[in-house]
């Protein structure tokens, strides 16, 4: 009885550390959904949010009055882009939209 409750209970601990982990591993934020958070964010005038979503190194560079403006200027048609910046090894660049 005692090795049938302990297999369960592995099984059980099993499944939640592989559930959480294929969760954490899904839920990764790319890039547009960081930018459209920030963009929420601002909007509604969450500025400590909108920091965490800054890249690190960066939050000094970009005081709170900076925020507040691109808040005051933000219409309802904001938008923003993405850019993929592939290297080679010849040294060659393109960048993608």
């Amino acid at each position: 009885m005692k090795v049938k409750n302990v297999v369960i209970v592995l099984s059980i601990g099993i499944n939640i550390v592989l559930g959480v982990s294929f969760y954490n591993e899904t839920a990764k934020k790319d890039p547009v959904d960081v930018g459209l958070a920030f963009k929420e964010a601002v909007r509604v005038e969450d500025y400590s949010l909108a920091r965490t979503l800054i890249a690190e190194g960066r939050n000094e560079q970009i005081p709170e009055h900076i925020l507040e403006k691109v808040h005051e200027i933000m219409s309802p048609g904001a938008s923003f882009h993405t850019y993929e910046l592939l290297a080679f090894d010849n040294g060659e660049r393109c960048c993608f939209s």
